[in-house]
């Protein structure tokens, strides 16, 4: 039911900086702890040793980001040092938090495991260790993210990142910068072996031309926006870095030196720090190769996500006989893998322990919420459907992006979690498929940014009704208790079903 308006509400918090492990951020359930993940991989044994984690450290609750990170949750200022010293143990910490912060890097899930025209296993390594390694690039702004993709199985054209490397047919990489594939401004086309190195130099020139912004540029789409591409490929070709050569330990995460881990970044470097790296373009050289697995799957096997398509995605063009595949899609038995999805993007202790029972090739983390499980057995997706993970792409709760919500987040001011858990079935109504009903704690609708047919704000214990659009759209209905949401999402059902 509804209740008459109230005074507005205090405007949320905007945090304005990501958390991390050696940064934990302080909400409303305690520090959240997050890891980057080394290419988004772990193996079945650190799977275990991370749910262990969140329950001896943490309220046994862990978030998978749409960065693809895990985010422990409920960790206390007591339990942080002994914490940090096992993820340390682990290899699951960076060397410093500045070197954490700058390694945000969105890996393609299946790289090295499934065919495609590069290496992006390689890639994201060699991007990885450069980023760690050039301290230039460490004042980067934290939400400054690179994203891998390697033109395999699953596409992550419709992921956003500030500069992409995005693997076209023929082998070669187009360097793009702010957005998603189609939306981002293509900048460079170079060879696979120069890539990495080109999309630094774009790293360098927005460090080089941000305070040229008004104000100065946050993220990349900002100069983009303002100062257009070739102003932007001027500073890039003084700011092309020449190949650095791998160090031992090829994993840029490694021990902690805790004389750094604390504190916030410091002002960003100077123009000189940028150029200092600058040595010149490489010459160009042969497109990288792949060799392809002999075990190609059959193209009349309905649940092989490789089987031949006249018809690809744009920029991918007929790239291999495989359908790339996003999101939902993932989800079930494929050839390769089984795909996985956290409810609303939380798992427990005790779904992770699961998932490592069924984890025969590990863990791949996704942007998509959801994790795939390599070389896993079909017949675990009863046992993991019991667990309460998400197995099919019919799932009603796919229906319903929802954020952590109150208590748990300091800026909601309603549940969000228990109240999608019971909408889910409505809002799956309300359209076949995609998100139909975004339920945010408050108007940051940090959840989902785009438009939704219908959004529930949390106010005051309650929530306003917003009808196609975000969380900081005016309110059609203000003042809604559960009961009453749930009569507003069944007024919305088609009217050729009925309501309920």
């Amino acid at each position: 039911m509804s209740a008459p308006a109230s005074a507005p509400a205090a405007p949320p918090t905007v945090k304005g900086w990501c958390p991390g492990a050696l940064r934990p951020m302080a909400t409303g359930d305690g520090l959240l702890v997050r890891l980057r993940v080394s290419a988004g991989v772990l193996t079945a044994d650190r799977l275990r040793a991370v749910a262990a984690l969140a329950r001896a450290h943490g309220n046994g609750l862990v978030d998978l980001s749409q960065r693809a990170n895990l985010q422990l949750r409920g960790v206390t200022d007591a339990s942080l040092p002994a914490l940090l010293a096992a993820l340390d143990d682990l290899g699951l910490l960076d060397p410093n938090p500045d070197a954490e912060a700058v390694r945000n890097v969105i890996a393609p899930p299946l790289a090295g495991i499934a065919p495609a025209p590069v290496d992006g296993a390689a890639l994201v390594q060699a991007l990885e260790i450069a980023l760690v390694g050039r301290t230039a690039l460490h004042a980067l702004p934290d939400k400054v993210g690179f994203l891998v993709d390697d033109g395999g199985p699953v596409s992550l054209a419709d992921v956003p990142a500030d500069i992409r490397l995005d693997t076209l047919p023929d082998g070669t990489v187009r360097i793009a910068l702010g957005g998603t594939a189609s939306a981002a401004a293509t900048a460079a086309v170079v060879p696979a072996s120069d890539a990495v190195d080109t999309a630094l130099a774009y790293a360098h020139a927005f460090l080089m031309l941000r305070d040229r912004c008004t104000p100065s540029a946050r993220r990349m789409h900002d100069l983009v926006r303002q100062l257009a591409i070739p102003a932007i490929q001027s500073a890039a070709a003084s700011a092309v870095t020449p190949s650095r050569t791998a160090p031992a330990d090829p994993s840029p995460q490694g021990k902690v030196d805790r004389r750094e881990a604390a504190g916030r970044k410091g002002s960003s470097s100077s123009l000189d720090d940028h150029r200092r790296e600058a040595a010149g373009r490489k010459g160009s050289s042969s497109p990288a190769t792949f060799e392809t697995p002999d075990e190609i799957p059959a193209e009349n096997d309905k649940d092989d996500p490789f089987r031949s398509l006249r018809d690809h995605l744009p920029l991918r063009g007929r790239i291999m006989a495989h359908s790339p595949l996003a999101g939902p899609a993932l989800l079930g038995a494929h050839r390769r893998f089984l795909g996985v999805g956290a409810p609303f993007g939380r798992l427990t202790a005790d779904q992770i322990d699961t998932l490592a029972a069924h984890a025969p090739g590990g863990l791949r983390l996704t942007p998509f919420r959801l994790v795939l499980l390599p070389g896993a057995d079909r017949q675990a997706l009863p046992a993991l459907a019991a667990a309460g993970l998400v197995v099919s792409p019919d799932d009603p709760r796919l229906a319903v992006a929802a954020c952590p919500g109150a208590p748990a987040c300091p800026s909601g001011q309603a549940d969000t979690r228990g109240l999608a858990e019971t909408l889910a079935p409505l809002a799956r109504r309300i359209a076949p498929s995609g998100v139909t009903l975004h339920v945010s704690g408050c108007p940051k609708g940090c959840a989902r940014p785009a438009a939704t047919a219908v959004v529930l704000v949390g106010r005051d214990g309650r929530y306003d009704a917003i009808l196609d659009g975000r969380a900081d759209s005016p309110a059609a209905t203000t003042g809604l208790d559960p009961a009453g949401a749930a009569d507003l999402l069944a007024r919305h059902i088609p009217k050729k079903e009925g309501r309920p």
